[in-house]
């Protein structure tokens, strides 16, 4: 080891990790290393500061993409509901058609059968008619 940091580290080795006051004043020695650790701790600040806003940032950019959902889950859910709404119209309609379609079937019959019978019907009228005024 070689230099003014080996010889720092290699007083604390021999002390059982308290330095020994070797030649010059402790504290003068020991201000670089308090000022790294004062340059640390202010990088360590400024990181969390810088944290705090990106999680704040990150939060408000959740809340918008939220907001966004939502309201496109709004209009898709009215679309949807505009949708099933004209399909059991539709279905409604298509009903409506075949009944009437099946009422105007069972009325032709209906009248099919009546014009058949109605001659022989007036021919027992006539007759009956006939008998009583005789």
């Amino acid at each position: 080891m070689s230099g003014p940091l080996d010889n720092f580290l290699e007083r604390f080795r021999r002390t059982g990790g308290v330095p020994a006051a070797v030649g010059g004043d402790l504290a003068e020695e020991l201000r670089p290393v308090f000022a790294a650790l004062d340059e640390f701790e202010g990088e360590a600040d400024a990181m969390r500061r810088r944290a705090e806003a990106e999680g704040q940032d990150r939060k408000a950019s959740a809340a918008r993409e939220l907001a966004e959902i939502a309201a496109d889950a709004r209009v898709k859910a009215e679309r949807a509901r505009g949708e099933a709404y004209e399909a059991a119209l539709a279905a409604a309609e298509a009903q409506a058609r075949a009944i009437v379609s099946d009422g105007e079937q069972a009325a032709a019959v209906l009248y099919e059968r009546g014009s058949g019978r109605l001659p022989a019907l007036v021919d027992e009228i006539v007759a009956r008619l006939s008998e009583s005024v005789r």
